[in-house]
């Protein structure tokens, strides 16, 4: 007969997980091994995870709505596929390097 379990609330772990929080952390928390959060608590570690991706997600969509260009250009490379290009200009009056964004072409375009 082994040691008892630990008591352990599954909704704290995965609160942590959706913080962001390692396996080892959580562990650390409660002051168990890795493995007896990994074995007992998998499916609570994938759904905070989850949980914590969708979370900023909304606050990185929340930020772009308000106007923040830095974010609004991140999600445009990052979901619309668009890439900043250097292009170089002829024109001797013009600045000699410029930063264009532009959308990838899938290929086969």
């Amino acid at each position: 007969m082994g040691r008892p379990k630990k008591p352990i609330d599954r909704d704290q772990v995965m609160k942590l997980a959706a913080m962001g929080c390692r396996q080892t952390e959580i562990a650390a928390f409660f002051d168990v091994s890795d493995k007896t959060i990994s074995s007992r608590f998998s499916k609570e570690l994938r759904k905070g995870v989850e949980m914590g991706k969708t979370k900023l997600r909304r606050l990185m969509w929340q930020s772009c709505e308000k106007g923040n260009v830095t974010m609004q250009i991140w999600l445009s490379k990052n979901i619309l596929g668009y890439t900043d290009k250097l292009e170089q200009v002829a024109d001797p009056e013009a600045k000699p390097m410029r930063l264009i964004i532009e959308r990838e072409k899938p290929k086969g375009e």
